[in-house]
């Protein structure tokens, strides 16, 4: 019997992530796929719809974020964040991510690092569908 929303934490369903990774979902974004913003937010309502707990926007826009600046992950699950000071803007199943892309922009430059193992602080929203933490 699968857990409920009331009784156990959410997480990622595995074979939905499966799913998405054999499709390419995650890597949309990439110049390997060549998808669109367009092309995200139409799966990303789809998945929406369904309330799937697998976090497709910040997959693909981690990806996006890595390859761009040539960073390999060696396939980890990573998810996206934005800093702009001791915690990140709010990530979508991070407990289950095993890192996160966080971006900061510091007077006119970018800078992206890759936590591994991050510190989380846990978040209590409205969506019952997926957890929330600040890195």
């Amino acid at each position: 019997v699968p857990p409920t929303l009331d009784a156990a934490p959410i997480t990622i369903d595995p074979a939905a992530l499966a799913h998405a990774a054999d499709s390419g979902l995650m890597e949309l974004l990439t110049p390997d796929m060549g998808g669109t913003h367009v092309d995200l937010a139409v799966l990303t309502e789809a998945h929406g719809y369904a309330a799937s707990s697998v976090p497709i926007a910040d997959l693909a826009i981690a990806a996006w974020l890595l390859s761009s600046a040539g960073i390999d992950t060696n396939d980890s699950l990573t998810g996206a964040a934005q800093s702009g000071g001791h915690r990140s803007s709010p990530v979508p199943m991070a407990a289950d991510l095993t890192t996160v892309a966080v971006g900061r922009h510091v007077g006119e430059k970018e800078y992206l690092t890759l936590v591994s193992a991050p510190s989380l602080v846990a978040m209590s929203t409205l969506d019952l569908t997926r957890s929330w933490a600040r890195v």
